[in-house]
């Protein structure tokens, strides 16, 4: 481990949220604040991965359709500082917050485990849910003392949900917090909202890997899938769910992810070793073969999907080419449609007493 990573482990996540949006601390902003009971998601993603812009697509999408009598505010989660104090002196007992899913509890990923700490040790009288996260702690002294710290903080708060999107995460969850569900991947919510059946497919095979701290799959491996691809079809797409926007709020989100996962939809097959990849051609009906990152994530969300035929999870780079015939040929079954009734009667029966 690096000096500057040493150092970083060091530094308790309250403070190093303080001293990165110090500016925001010191330019507080406030809310207009309106008659009717709010949901505030506090925490969304500004930057440039469109699987975790999909979450906050999927949120907000999930709050319109199942609390309609509520505002929805968005805050993104570089601006949070700035309302904070206006929150804490205006929430109301029935409003509800909202903190994203995805892949980022845990130590890998620090400044998103500082948010979350701060909003829940804030907010102890509402109705506080983190939507369907995966669980990531390093094995050694830093990762056992991140964990004891999030533990302290989540379980005073006896309003909190905590939601595992895959079955490792839940069982890892349950060891060390009170209130905690098992529930899909809140992007799996779109499956059957969204169609894609205008998007003319191409003779080509998508390939989307990862490059980063998740990455499993070699360069070596990298080349021998590109080449099995290659015998397979004409063309090749390569396909990132990086988006080169600079700044994605609300106002450009939706389109985004929506054009994305028109891209994958154009490909007769999509191979992948990331999550929100696999999800999307789940949505769009995709033929898709996948295979695994370096931790729990992908291999808990596919039991999800584990009953579609066009979707395959395979281990190793030689089982590549039966996969893509067996994924391609399979009749259409992309039907699966998740249910949420229970996390939003849990919500509901919190706020209305």
């Amino acid at each position: 481990m690096s000096i500057s990573n040493m150092l970083k482990n060091f530094l308790p996540l309250d403070l190093m949220f303080r001293i990165k949006y110090r500016n925001q601390y010191n330019s507080p902003r406030t809310l207009k604040q309106g008659n009717k009971k709010r949901i505030y998601f506090v925490d969304a993603p500004d930057y440039a991965n469109i699987g975790d812009q999909a979450i906050a697509f999927a949120i907000r999408r999930f709050a319109m359709r199942f609390f309609p009598d509520y505002e929805f505010v968005e805050i993104l989660q570089r601006d949070l500082a700035s309302y904070l104090e206006w929150l804490k002196n205006n929430i109301r007992d029935q409003d509800v917050i909202f903190l994203t899913g995805g892949g980022n509890m845990g130590n890998y990923y620090r400044i998103y485990e500082a948010t979350r700490r701060i909003v829940v040790s804030s907010f102890k009288k509402n109705r506080v849910v983190i939507f369907p996260q995966s669980i990531m702690y390093t094995n050694d002294i830093w990762g056992r003392l991140s964990k004891t710290k999030s533990q302290k903080i989540y379980n005073s708060n006896p309003n909190l949900l905590v939601l595992a999107r895959e079955r490792y995460s839940y069982l890892e969850m349950k060891k060390i917090y009170r209130n905690v569900m098992l529930c899909p991947d809140i992007v799996l919510s779109l499956l059957g909202s969204l169609s894609f059946e205008s998007v003319k497919r191409e003779e080509c095979i998508g390939l989307c890997l990862r490059d980063d701290i998740e990455q499993k799959l070699s360069l070596k491996d990298h080349s021998m899938i590109k080449s099995i691809c290659k015998e397979s079809s004409s063309r090749l797409k390569q396909i990132t769910t990086i988006s080169d926007q600079t700044e994605i709020t609300a106002a450009n989100r939706e389109i985004i992810v929506v054009n994305k996962i028109k891209e994958i939809a154009s490909c007769n097959v999509l191979v992948t070793d990331r999550l929100h990849a696999m999800i999307f051609a789940a949505i769009s009906s995709t033929p898709c073969v996948i295979f695994q990152n370096n931790n729990a994530k992908i291999k808990g969300t596919f039991s999800w999907l584990k009953s579609i035929k066009q979707m395959q999870l395979i281990e190793h780079t030689d089982e590549l080419k039966n996969a893509l015939v067996q994924v391609s040929s399979a009749q259409s079954d992309f039907s699966e449609v998740f249910d949420y009734s229970a996390i939003t009667n849990i919500i509901k029966r919190s706020i209305h007493g």
